[in-house]
């Protein structure tokens, strides 16, 4: 009974995982890019909101980011495996119907959709769209680190060559799997940041410039290393230092920096990346998976869950995940 109950949660988290996410975009998409932010209540952005972009549309509605969390799921479970050159037809499928995506995802995925091959078309971007998406890869490998590692770094070539840019996915992959089999009171902000640590070790090849200050270069491995001494400092000072745009330099710390200041409060988590940040919709979308990692479904506020657009469909992907992560 009780390995029973501990499979049952564990389903729970793989849900929540992926619906904390695209909560997260549901809720930063009406504020992404917009530069005047709030740190602490009232917050601006509590509930769904209209917004007039280029998706439009109910409240409840997702962009590119969790699109592309599906497109990942959806080629996982047809494969069992990351298959680089079927991950790449389905991005080219997306591609019509793809929301606000990044200049440099769109330039990848129009070369998959002209016929280059997986390993050609990628930018030398090191934005945070391999990130965004790499959760399902988390969920699939949590028991597998190596193959978790190997897969991350295949999910994002098909559209970013940048080291940067894969050190991303890796470390959003890595801490959604870490996080699914901790429980409160028995893990640490230390281990958790040095597990996203050694899982990227090495894959940057040289460290990159702020945007915030360009004079100063450093890498992904070791700006997620100073989260911990940011923690000690309010949410306006840290996202501030962060800088927290689309650069995922920026934007990745950020999401690990808004979960961990309330890791068991996930709508403390979601607040406060959807409205102390500029590329909300990420922020708060990787944010999300890493509350419902930890949290399962219980930790969802039940308001946000009704007008949520795909529910059934990020549920459905979910449990199959679990399925196959969960096979002896």
């Amino acid at each position: 009974m009780e390995k029973a109950n501990d499979e049952m949660m564990l389903r729970t988290r793989f849900r929540a995982a992926l619906l904390g996410g695209a909560i997260g975009d549901a809720l930063g998409r009406p504020r992404e890019g917009q530069q005047h932010l709030r740190f602490s209540p009232p917050w601006h952005v509590d509930d769904y909101q209209p917004a007039p972009d280029y998706v439009g549309g109910p409240v409840g509605t997702i962009t590119d980011d969790t699109q592309l969390t599906m497109v990942v799921a959806e080629s996982l479970i047809a494969n069992g495996q990351l298959d680089p050159e079927d991950l790449a037809r389905r991005l080219a499928a997306w591609l019509p119907v793809g929301r606000g995506m990044d200049k440099a995802t769109q330039r990848a995925v129009e070369r998959l959709a002209g016929g280059v091959p997986w390993d050609q078309a990628g930018e030398p971007s090191a934005g945070n769209g391999a990130a965004a998406r790499a959760a399902p890869i988390g969920l699939l490998r949590f028991r597998q680190r190596d193959l978790l590692r190997r897969e991350a770094r295949l999910s994002a070539i098909p559209t970013q060559s940048e080291p940067m840019g894969i050190a991303g996915a890796v470390a959003m992959a890595t801490a959604t799997a870490w996080l699914l089999t901790r429980e409160p009171g028995h893990w640490t902000v230390d281990g958790f940041i040095g597990a996203v640590q050694a899982a990227i070790k090495g894959i940057e090849q040289e460290p990159l410039a702020e945007r915030r200050d360009p004079t100063v270069r450093t890498t992904l491995h070791d700006r997620i290393g100073k989260i911990p001494k940011l923690l000690r400092q309010p949410p306006e000072r840290a996202l501030s230092t962060l800088y927290n745009g689309a650069y995922v330099l920026e934007s990745l710390p950020s999401a690990l920096y808004s979960f961990l200041r309330s890791p068991d409060d996930m709508e403390q988590v979601l607040l406060l990346a959807a409205n102390g940040t500029v590329d909300a919709d990420s922020v708060a979308a990787m944010a999300g998976t890493l509350a419902g990692a930890l949290g399962g479904e219980a930790a969802i506020p039940e308001r946000l869950l009704p007008q949520l657009e795909y529910r059934e469909d990020l549920i459905d992907l979910a449990d199959k995940l679990h399925a196959l992560a969960t096979t002896e």
